[in-house]
């Protein structure tokens, strides 16, 4: 049985301070990304192609998440349906079946 520790968590958008959190809680959960993989996704949300989500925990410090909805998705199917893909979508292990 894994204990589990209740989260209040506020979403917001990624920024440039936020780059190395990212790349620190996304190896660990097996989410392995090229070398500047997150400098290409702010930059792309700065271009509006992308938008980086992050969950914080209440003390603001404590990351327990990101997602990327991709406006611009390179599949053709979508982009003819003007349809967003999402992508990374990642909750650290003790943030998870928290509702976040």
């Amino acid at each position: 049985m894994t204990s589990s520790v209740a989260f209040t968590h506020f979403i917001r958008l990624a920024t440039t301070d936020d780059l190395i959190t990212l790349q620190v809680v996304a190896l660990p959960m097996g989410a392995w990304h090229e070398d500047g993989y997150f400098d290409k996704c702010l930059t792309e949300q700065s271009a509006g192609k992308r938008m980086i989500f992050v969950a914080d925990a209440e003390d603001r410090l404590t990351l327990l998440g990101y997602a990327q909805l991709n406006l611009a998705p390179l599949y053709p199917l979508f982009r003819r349906l003007g349809m967003t893909e999402i992508q990374d979508l990642n909750v650290i292990p003790g943030a998870r079946r928290q509702g976040l």
